[in-house]
């Protein structure tokens, strides 16, 4: 009897796990089935995706016409040049540039003119780098202060550069744009420049002129530009 209830349990055991496998078996069928399903509805979206943005050539972009490049604007110097220099610097706040310029002949006619000072920096500097804004500080204490020099009928005759654009034979403290800080004018890389005018007439012997001249860049790196003096009939 107990022989025969020992079978009868495992008879029993290996039913129940025989069921249990079957079952398990069915589950996993089921959930491969709905991982296909998700698999193929996937497939399907990248395909529409890919007929939609890929496959189909893209719509032709609106024409844009190019713009040339900014062409550095020409500034024509009134008047008679008599004398021309380039500076080239390091930038740095407070350099002063002091030199000749290289002198031109000048009309052997004896007459009162006024002398315009045109200051201009070109696009790119000597090593081909595009400069930036550069300032043109007027220190109001004495002996620095952007002067030019040049000879008259009077002998040398010192002219300072003032902000509202003049060359004047003193230092014009009744200038309105004049602080006892200094004063600031701008010159834009490739513009026309800015120029100084004389507030008075000069009669000149020669073109033999010095310029004495504060200026530095906004990124204070390397810079260059253009002083160039002629003069105006009275």
């Amino acid at each position: 009897m107990i022989k025969l209830f020992l079978l009868m349990i495992l008879v029993s055991l290996l039913t129940f796990i025989s069921c249990q496998q079957k079952g398990d078996q069915g589950m996993s069928f089921a959930d491969g089935y709905e991982i296909r399903v998700v698999r193929e509805d996937l497939t399907k979206k990248a395909i529409q995706i890919n007929e939609k943005y890929i496959l189909v050539a893209p719509a032709p972009k609106p024409f844009i016409e190019k713009t040339p490049e900014d062409e550095e604007e020409e500034y024509i110097i009134p008047g008679d040049i008599i004398a021309q220099a380039q500076i080239e610097g390091s930038g740095q706040p407070g350099n002063v540039y002091e030199d000749y310029f290289s002198s031109i002949e000048i009309s052997p006619e004896i007459a009162p003119v006024k002398i315009v000072l045109v200051l201009r920096a070109p696009k790119y500097n000597a090593t081909g780098e595009e400069q930036s804004m550069m300032r043109i500080t007027h220190s109001p204490r004495t002996g620095r202060n952007n002067h030019i020099e040049i000879e008259t009928s009077e002998g040398k005759r010192r002219l300072y550069l003032n902000s509202d654009g003049t060359l004047s034979r003193e230092i014009d403290t009744d200038n309105l744009e004049y602080n006892p800080f200094g004063e600031v004018n701008q010159m834009k890389p490739g513009g026309k420049g800015i120029e100084f005018v004389s507030t008075e007439s000069e009669i000149l012997v020669s073109g033999k002129a010095s310029y004495h001249l504060r200026v530095t860049d906004t990124r204070l790196g390397r810079m260059v530009f253009d002083a160039t003096l002629a003069v105006l009939p009275d």
